[in-house]
């Protein structure tokens, strides 16, 4: 098919750095598609997503990528069902790019439909909900942000114990919020702890992070 050509013409112009004649290939791959069998086939979606990406990656077009992965992710639902491992992953990169766009309200809306959809105690659920957390504070939410990590922190420490390192970034995540929320004395507590946990249970020099993060709370107590 002549939209398969075009798509292989894309990457090809992709490796070689010609970025402005990639696009247009990556776009005719998608139209020629659509117009060949229809927008709701899944090859025509899988065009239309691989454009709306390199329009954000290679061309700085994020706003325009926003709303095709957007209607993408609509398409999707309608073909293959909300659950579909193709939807979900389309939808994990929407919010990537509404992020990017710090648009951090609509981000949290599709963060959290992507969490309705995960077993509470799976590594992806842990990922989705230190990622809500963290949108909660970009937004200014730090009630929320307090309230998602100290629920994500508890089902860690059931699933993973108390040293494991997604549970200690976890409180690490927590320690931050509590600064930014002004209790700099449980904040630098918490980093404290968890600075000394990570030294003596991980090796990758996280530990680093934390006492930084006391510093930085000591320096705003004695301001």
């Amino acid at each position: 098919m002549q939209a398969d050509l075009q798509e292989c013409l894309a990457v090809t112009l992709t490796c070689l750095m010609r970025h402005s004649e990639a696009e247009k290939h990556y776009y005719w791959a998608w139209l020629l598609r659509k117009n060949a069998v229809g927008e709701k086939d899944e090859t025509t979606l899988e065009y239309m997503v691989k454009y709306a990406l390199y329009q954000k990656d290679f061309q700085q077009k994020a706003d325009e990528a926003e709303t095709l992965i957007q209607d993408a992710v609509r398409l999707y639902k309608e073909v293959l069902g909300a659950e579909h491992p193709k939807t979900r992953e389309t939808i994990d990169t929407y919010a990537q790019i509404l992020l990017e766009n710090h648009n951090y309200t609509k981000a949290i809306e599709v963060i959290k439909e992507i969490k309705s959809h995960e077993d509470p105690y799976s590594p992806e659920f842990f990922a989705t909900m230190l990622n809500l957390g963290h949108l909660y504070s970009l937004n200014n939410q730090l009630s929320l942000a307090f309230e998602t990590y100290t629920e994500l922190l508890d089902l860690q420490k059931t699933r993973l114990g108390d040293h494991d390192a997604a549970t200690l970034e976890t409180l690490h995540r927590l320690a931050e919020v509590r600064m930014d929320q002004g209790a700099y004395i449980e904040a630098m507590g918490l980093a404290s702890k968890v600075a000394k946990l990570r030294s003596q249970y991980l090796a990758d020099g996280s530990w680093k992070e934390s006492l930084r993060l006391e510093e930085e709370c000591k320096e705003r107590l004695l301001r």
